[in-house]
């Protein structure tokens, strides 16, 4: 589990990264200064990174256990951030949660976020700014949300018309201990409901996809 601080500011599928040209200089149009994170003339660069269990910024890895926190939502989400380069500081931040199995958008989130420059030159999001990623319990869901791989997209785009995406296979995870994990294992179960108790027995099993349809 984040810490409360953390938690109040806030596979294998190949990685694919897209980058636009645009108009830099839209930002000064807009009475807003710019603040270019490496060569505006290149093509942009993007890696995912999460939060770990004890509120440290990591990059994200493929098929990578990913913790699962509460975030102010309610629920259970992931933590996730860009590190980016050759983009503007000031950026909107989607991401997206993908069924592997059925190629299905379970969930959303969009938001504003700025990058801090790091001294090797690139941006990285800031902890206030990181998207809280709904996992558990999204009612689109049709397998277990937990414990099994899915994946994730992160799309970052600037006023000038600059942007990347990049989508990667991570596994998200309960907490092992504790009254959450048990509370986290049973809200993540394709069969919760909103509103059932967290008292109900976690599944033992997890289906990595449903089985087909008979003929």
């Amino acid at each position: 589990m984040l810490r409360p601080h953390i938690l109040a500011a806030v596979a294998s599928s190949a990685l694919v990264a897209t980058a636009c040209g645009g108009n830099h200089d839209a930002a000064h149009d807009s009475g807003v200064e710019s603040c270019p994170i490496g060569d505006l003339a290149s093509a942009v660069e993007l890696e995912i990174v999460n939060l770990d269990a004890n509120g440290q910024v990591i990059q994200t890895q493929d098929m990578a256990q990913v913790p699962l926190v509460v975030p102010p939502q309610g629920g259970w989400a992931v933590a996730l951030g860009a590190r980016a380069r050759n983009i503007d500081c000031r950026l909107t931040l989607k991401t997206a949660l993908t069924d592997l199995c059925t190629s299905r958008i379970l969930a959303t989130d969009s938001r504003d976020t700025h990058l801090d420059l790091g001294a090797d030159g690139w941006g990285l999001t800031t902890l206030n700014s990181f998207s809280a990623l709904q996992v558990c319990s999204v009612p689109a869901a049709v397998r277990d949300t937990n414990d099994v791989p899915y994946s994730i997209t992160v799309s970052i785009a600037d006023s000038g018309g600059y942007k990347a995406s990049k989508s990667i296979t991570v596994v998200p995870t309960c907490p092992t201990d504790g009254a959450n994990a048990t509370c986290c294992a049973v809200q993540c179960n394709d069969a919760y409901s909103l509103g059932d108790p967290c008292d109900m027995a976690p599944p033992t099993v997890h289906q990595t996809c449903p089985p087909a349809a008979a003929p």
